[in-house]
């Protein structure tokens, strides 16, 4: 096997070894945040992601409705800081343990270079040499690209997206990674209004800032960026043997 493509799969390697690595130590369940004596209430999955705020009657015991909005990131504050906290001291114990064998690529690396050498062999030295010539170009790509397909994503996770309920008197604004950035409630609308009505709403807003987010950030994370080809080249040997060869 070239060098090459020895470091095109190294690279491959490393990052599915710090996936791998970083997903074995994620908190598990979901985890609860409070504020204002307990009556705002924030559930966070393992990943940081809302799954459910409440508010509960007796809010307006301690809070005015100018602060309403202030007090739900407060609790989702206290959730969060619950599920660092987890995955802080997982992290800790996972340091002593031995990195993660790297997922093989289906067939596996030296199946691929048998199928390589066979395809050069049958090809002849001039579209060997061909081959082999777009292998390094296929690896400089990588390491060209590197740099502005991480641009894309941190773009994504840290650009922030805004969702209204049905009359816009509640706006929710998550951050691409599903973090809680700001909640603008109407006070005016607050006045007469029962915790339970106000949840709904609270939710809506919710589930339409998800929903931008979702838009905007692909399952996917290398979708949309230079690399996204390349990996999924690397995904489909075949496909890569007839992309280094045409």
């Amino acid at each position: 096997m070239s060098s090459e493509l020895e470091r095109l799969y190294e690279l491959h390697d490393e990052i599915d070894k710090k996936a791998q690595r970083w997903n074995r130590v994620l908190p598990v369940g979901d985890f609860r945040g409070v504020a204002a004596g307990g009556t705002v209430e924030v559930v966070v999955s393992a990943d940081g992601r809302i799954s459910k705020i409440t508010i509960h009657e007796g809010w307006r015991d301690t809070t005015s409705n100018e602060e309403l909005g202030a007090r739900i990131l407060e609790a989702y504050t206290d959730a969060t800081t619950a599920v660092m906290q987890d995955w802080g001291e997982a992290f800790d114990d996972d340091e002593e343990e031995d990195d993660p064998e790297p997922t093989p690529i289906p067939p596996l690396a030296d199946s691929f270079a048998e199928a390589m050498d066979r395809h050069v062999t049958e090809a002849g030295p001039e579209l060997a040499e061909r081959t082999f010539n777009r292998l390094a170009e296929l690896l400089q790509e990588v390491v060209d690209k590197l740099d502005e397909a991480e641009e894309i994503i941190k773009e994504r996770l840290t650009a922030e997206y805004e969702g209204a309920d049905g009359a816009d008197t509640v706006c929710v604004t998550l951050q691409g990674t599903g973090a809680l950035v700001d909640v603008d409630i109407d006070p005016d609308w607050l006045v007469s209004r029962h915790a339970a009505n106000i949840t709904k709403r609270v939710s809506q807003a919710l589930i339409a800032a998800r929903r931008k987010v979702s838009d905007a950030v692909p399952d996917d994370i290398m979708a949309g960026t230079p690399l996204a080809r390349v990996y999924e080249l690397l995904a489909d040997p075949d496909a890569l043997i007839y992309e280094l060869s045409h």
